[in-house]
């Protein structure tokens, strides 16, 4: 029953904004057999593609450990010689380290085969 009250509606207003949306196109638009659709990725290759998915996940991966390693620095400088705390900033910065060192061995690796799969 929830199912149905909430796609219900979702739907309606999915199809009536589509419908509307293809209503307000100019005579031009209506008339146009081939569009063409920009490309936002400046590329076609597929090797390409991946590789730039990857090194963004890579650069946001990276970004997310060094972000860990100073909250666990944090953690430590302001622990106030609570033990837990020193311990727990500590395993903060000794796993984002070894976690950044796997991050790094990954980049090297995937420009390393894609200079290979490229042929470049």
């Amino acid at each position: 029953m929830k199912i149905k009250t909430i796609l219900l509606p979702a739907l309606t207003f999915l199809c009536s904004t589509t419908a509307a949306l293809a209503a307000t196109g100019s005579d031009d638009q209506k008339s146009c057999t081939t569009c063409t659709i920009p490309n936002f990725l400046g590329t076609i290759e597929v090797t390409e593609v991946v590789a730039r998915v990857i090194n963004y996940g890579i650069y946001i991966s990276g970004t997310l450990a060094m972000l860990v390693f100073i909250w666990g620095a944090m953690q430590w400088v302001f622990s106030f010689g609570d033990p837990k705390k020193i311990t727990l900033g500590k395993e903060a910065m000794i796993w984002s380290a070894i976690g950044l060192g796997f991050i790094f061995a990954s980049g090297v690796i995937v420009a390393r085969l894609y200079l290979v799969i490229s042929g470049a």
